[in-house]
């Protein structure tokens, strides 16, 4: 189960990029997913979650969710029919769940 709720990504977080429950809900498992491998498990240690855990698993569902609705195309043409296509960036999420994690929950041992 993910660290938060739709109620929570959109009363608390103030997200509006994400438009409904589902979507949320699968974004978030990824999100969660990423967090738990970024801490090296240390989130679900804590006794309680922190909001900027929440803050973080928000920001990072807002990443999945908008690279799988726009399918993963960065840019299309089709005078020579060309397709560029996104790949997710290990660099960007990273980027974005530290700027929520205090810095004690971050693995160290990840090269990005």
């Amino acid at each position: 189960m993910p660290y938060t709720d739709f109620n929570y990504y959109q009363d608390e977080f103030c997200g509006r990029l994400i438009p409904t429950r589902e979507d949320y809900q699968s974004a978030a498992i990824k999100a969660k997913c990423y967090l738990d491998w970024l801490t090296n498990g240390k989130i679900e240690t804590l006794s309680e979650l922190t909001d900027e855990v929440k803050h973080a698993e928000c920001a990072v569902s807002e990443l999945y969710w908008d690279q799988a609705a726009r399918q993963g195309i960065r840019s299309e043409t089709n005078d020579g029919y060309r397709v560029d296509y996104l790949e997710p960036s290990e660099a960007e999420m990273y980027r974005i769940a530290v700027r929520y994690l205090p810095s004690s929950l971050v693995y160290r041992g990840i090269g990005v």
